[in-house]
């Protein structure tokens, strides 16, 4: 029976080598290696990518121009193009519900994807893709899009990776409610290859309007060269 045996490197005799160069695997004192997870590679090797939608403190109205979610006029739209393909691994979302909504007034948070065309037309605010490694090695490839105010040219076939709802139970008096917030956070153990033409989509809204805010982050990689050929 072969044995493997690694470098013991705890604490000390931790060194850095060359790119190119070859290593000896490292371990803890009995024997756990430490590695470092794919994603992790995916950003050191400058792959993956994040933007904000909303400004701080200023959160953008959800429901497409208004109220109820509309699928042609997304929150958060990440157009992939031909030849590239991502990997959402994170997307958080905080909404702030309205002070206006009643009993039963439902509100919602939807994470999802069309894999049969990219983003296309509607009136919308271009964002800008951050490269997780600072110093941007490669720019995205990807059309970021957010806070459709008008419908895209073709409304997006969505299939739902997440979601969570809220109805709210308020008093007699409209004034207290049971709470004023709804959040969504998606990471997913095994992100979704997006192979583009594509988009990933991120809705929120409600009977009455609600204001929010969200950070997604995705991995990126050419298709030809890294997924299929």
């Amino acid at each position: 029976m072969a044995s493997v045996f690694v470098n013991a490197a705890q604490t000390g005799s931790v060194s850095i080598a060359g790119e190119g160069d070859q290593r000896q695997v490292r371990s803890t004192r009995d024997g756990a290696l430490f590695q470092a997870s794919w994603l992790q590679g995916l950003v050191l090797e400058g792959r993956c990518y994040m933007i904000q939608v909303g400004a701080l403190t200023t959160p953008i109205v959800g429901g497409g121009n208004g109220t109820v979610v509309d699928l042609a006029e997304p929150e958060v739209n990440i157009g992939v193009p031909a030849g590239t393909t991502i990997f959402p691994f994170r997307v958080g979302v905080q909404c702030e519900s309205s002070a206006t909504e009643a009993d039963n007034d439902i509100g919602e948070i939807i994470v999802g994807f069309d894999r049969l065309a990219t983003n296309g037309g509607g009136t919308f605010t271009d964002e800008v893709a951050v490269n997780l490694r600072t110093d941007n090695p490669y720019s995205s490839l990807c059309d970021p899009n957010s806070a459709y105010t008008g419908a895209q040219t073709t409304t997006a076939t969505v299939i739902e990776l997440a979601r969570v709802q809220r109805q709210p139970i308020v008093d007699g008096s409209s004034v207290a409610r049971d709470n004023t917030t709804i959040h969504l956070l998606y990471e997913p153990s095994y992100p979704i290859a997006l192979v583009g033409p594509a988009q990933f989509l991120v809705y929120w809204g409600g009977i009455a309007a609600h204001n929010g805010f969200a950070q997604v982050f995705w991995a990126e990689l050419p298709t030809l060269s890294r997924i299929s050929g």
